[in-house]
C-alpha cells in the first residue's frame, strides 16, 4: 500500500494505485468502471490535478474497482502523521494529520480524534456496535460449519461442550448488540 499511500496528492494517489493493481493507463480503468460514467478524461484530470472537486461516488468507485482502502486515496496515510491534503476542506479540518483523519472516517475505538458532541460520539458508538455485530455474525457462521464438521467425524463429548459454549457465547453478544442498536433506532 505504500507505493501509491504516500503520495502527495489524491490525484497521484490514484494513479499510483492504478499503477499498482495492474491497469497501465487511465483507458483501461475507465474500462473496468463501466456504467459508472468515469471516463478516461475524467481519470486524467483527476491524476493531472485537474480537477480537485470528485463526487464521493467517484472515488467510491475508484477504490472499490481497485480494490483499496477509501482513506488511502482521501488522504496520505503512508505518512500519518503528514497533514490531509484534499481541496474545499472546512475549517473543522485544519490542523487533522492523515493518520488523525483515516482513524476518524473509520470510526476506530483508539482514534485520537474527540467527538465534539455527544451526537457525534453515540454514532461511532452504533457505527463500532455495527461492525461488531457483523463480526460476530460471520464467526457464528464459521463456528457452526466447524461444529457440524467436527460432529461428523465424531469429535469427543468434551471438545463438543466446548464448541456448544463458545456458539452460545457469541450467540449472547450478538443478542446484546442488536438490543442495543435497535433501541438506537437501527433496523436489523
Amino acid at each position: 500500500m505504500a507505493e501509491y499511500a504516500a503520495e502527495r496528492s489524491i490525484g497521484a494517489r490514484i494513479a499510483a494505485a492504478r499503477r499498482a493493481r495492474g491497469y497501465r493507463s487511465p483507458t483501461a480503468l475507465a474500462e473496468a468502471l463501466e456504467g459508472t460514467g468515469i471516463t478516461t478524461a475524467i481519470l486524467e484530470n483527476i491524476e493531472a490535478g485537474r480537477r480537485s472537486k470528485l463526487d464521493v461516488s467517484i472515488v467510491l468507485n475508484i477504490a472499490r474497482v481497485l480494490g483499496v482502502p477509501l482513506s488511502a486515496l482521501l488522504a496520505p496515510i503512508a505518512r500519518p502523521d503528514d497533514p490531509l491534503d484534499l481541496a474545499n476542506l472546512g475549517p473543522a479540518f485544519d490542523g487533522m494529520s492523515a493518520g488523525e483523519f483515516d482513524a476518524w472516517i473509520g470510526v476506530s475505538p483508539n482514534s485520537d480524534h474527540l467527538a465534539s458532541s455527544a451526537a457525534e460520539r453515540n454514532d461511532r458508538a452504533e457505527l463500532r456496535a455495527l461492525r461488531e455485530l457483523q463480526l460476530q455474525r460471520r464467526e457464528l457462521d464459521r463456528l457452526r460449519k466447524a461444529d457440524a464438521i467436527e460432529d461428523a467425524a465424531g469429535r469427543p463429548e468434551a471438545l463438543a461442550a466446548a464448541s456448544r459454549s463458545r456458539i452460545a457465547g457469541i450467540e449472547n453478544d450478538i443478542t446484546e448488540l442488536r438490543k442495543y442498536l435497535t433501541s438506537a433506532g437501527w433496523e436489523l
